[in-house]
Parts: structure tokens; sequence; C-alpha cells
């Protein structure tokens, strides 16, 4: 088995450096490929990265300084995440670091202001640029509790009162009464983002307020009946049935939702959250047919990796 998966990976390195595409994106284009070809190499204890790859990171470096997209999915704060990355693995030196990151005060008040528009989306708006800000700038208390109270003001936005209205960022609005519980673009996203800030010590007071009101709101609309899986891609909070059937992945349903949540258990010390997430867990082990898990590649958004990423808690626990 373990032959198996080592030609697999040789096969995924080979094909990425022939691979031609354009983006340089972290989430869709060549700083993802990077990360696996550091990783691969960190498997083959290969200290020193290869000549291509090190070109590809400068390349990286370059094209960080002028792409004009902000977003963690396919922009800047993606790719200065990455150099953040190369940073904490120590492929990377402080004053490198300094010269790629320097535009990240234009970053921040993007967030901010993305986040004024009730656009808090992970991959396409406003808590993903701030995931990323968390990691090199959590010193920073008075612009993070800016942020905070901020996203504190968007409950208000929604019917209940009780979560953050979906931001439908194709037409650029609130729609009040949806509210979106997959991890890509949902609240399990801004569940994680205050879940950082607290163990980073980062306002740990409305860090924790904020995650307290999403644990609840998540799990009280759990589907009410045995419905294949527990959690629904949405709720609509003018309509009392939920029951919506949702795929087995990284982006959305139960995986996703449930990986999140074990680690809220954790990190707030509430037992009984850890506990239903893990049973979550162990019951998508389960759903094995395409019909049932809906996968149909090997993507880590929604596809096969994504899965086995989140499942990997099951061997760790």
């Amino acid at each position: 088995m373990v032959t198996k998966i080592e030609n697999i990976l040789k096969q995924i390195y080979i094909e990425l450096n022939e691979w031609s595409e354009p983006s340089y994106s972290l989430m869709n284009g060549r700083a993802g490929s990077a990360i696996f070809k550091i990783k691969y190499f960190q498997y083959l204890n290969i200290n020193n990265l290869s000549e291509s790859l090190q070109n590809e990171i400068q390349v990286l470096a370059e094209e960080s300084i002028i792409i004009e997209n902000s977003t963690f999915c396919l922009g800047k704060a993606g790719l200065n995440w990455f150099f953040a990355y190369l940073f904490q693995n120590k492929l990377l030196d402080q004053d490198d670091l300094n010269s790629i990151i320097q535009y990240d005060d234009e970053l921040a008040q993007i967030a901010i202001k993305e986040l004024n528009l009730g656009n808090y989306d992970f991959l396409h708006g406003s808590i993903g640029i701030a995931y990323y800000l968390l990691s090199v700038r959590n010193h920073d208390s008075t612009y993070f509790d800016t942020y905070f109270d901020t996203l504190l003001l968007l409950f208000k936005n929604s019917s209940s009162g009780k979560a953050i209205p979906y931001f439908d960022y194709a037409s650029q609005k609130i729609i009040t009464n949806k509210i979106n519980l997959g991890l890509s673009h949902g609240l399990p996203s801004i569940l994680k983002f205050c879940m950082e800030a607290y163990k980073k010590n980062v306002c740990i007071s409305k860090a924790e307020q904020i995650s307290k009101i999403l644990i609840s709101y998540i799990l009280e609309n759990r589907n009410s009946i045995p419905f294949g899986s527990y959690f629904p891609n949405y709720v609509n909070e003018n309509e009392n049935e939920l029951n919506q059937f949702s795929r087995l992945a990284w982006c959305y349903g139960d995986l996703g939702v449930a990986y999140i949540l074990y680690q809220a258990g954790i990190v707030f010390n509430l037992p009984s959250v850890g506990e239903l997430a893990m049973q979550v867990l162990k019951d998508s082990t389960l759903r094995k047919e395409a019909k049932s898990t809906m996968v149909i590649d090997a993507s880590l958004c929604h596809g096969s990796s994504g899965a086995a990423y989140n499942c990997t808690i099951l061997l760790t626990n």
C-alpha cells in the first residue's frame, strides 16, 4: 500500500511540474501546487528545494506584488498566507517575508470594507483576508477590536438575529433570511476564524462570544429527521422544515461542519460538542456510494482529497 501511495504522489509531482496553469493563486493555482511540492520533498526527507521550485517561488513573490484580487482563494491574501507558511517552515527569512507582504495595510482596510458590506465569505470575502492577517498581525489589538465589533453588527442583518446571513458574492447582496452552513462560504468559517483568534489571545472575549452563538445556531439547525446527512447546506429562516441533503466534502456538508465543531469543543472546553462532532464524523465514514457522498473528483474543495483531509481527525483521536 505504501508503495502504491508513493507512486501516486510521484505521478502528481510529475504532472504538476508539467502544469501550465496561468493562475498563481493559493486555492486555484500555482501557490497551492507549490505547497504540495514542498510537502512532497519533506516526505522524502529532502531538505533543499529544487532549483525549479525555488524559481517558481520567486515568480510567485513577484506576482503577489502586482496581483489585484485581494481574496484568500484567488488573490493577495492567499498568496501572502503562502509566504507566511514558508516563513513558519523556515523556507523564507524575515527580511524576505517583510518585503513581500508590505501591502498588508491595504488588505486590512479591504477586510473591514467587505465586512461592512456583509461579505464575510472565507474564500471570496472578508474572513479569508482576516484569517491571513491574524497569522502575521495578531499583535494589532486595535484593528481586531474593530473587526470583531463589525462582525457582531452583522448578526442584526438576519431574520432571527442569531446568525450572520449569507452574502451572495455574485450579486453582491445580503440575503437576510438565508444562512449558509458550509465551511467554504458559511458560518463554520467564521467559527474557525474566531477560534484562531481565541487561541492567539486576540479579542478573546468577543471571539468566544461569537463562537458560542455560532455553535448554538449550527447545532439547533441540524436536520430534524434521519436524512442521510446531519447538516443542511443552508437554513431558510422563513421555513420551519430543514432536512436538506448535503454532500460529503470540505466545502459543504457534515465533514466540514463537524471538523470545525470538534475543534471548537476542544478550544472552548465543550465536551458535548466535541462528542457530537466525532459521532457525525464516524457516521460519515459509512457513506461510501457516489450517490451518498456526491464525490466526483479528487479536489480539495469538493472532492476526495478534501474528504480525506477532514477524516484524518478520526485517525488522530
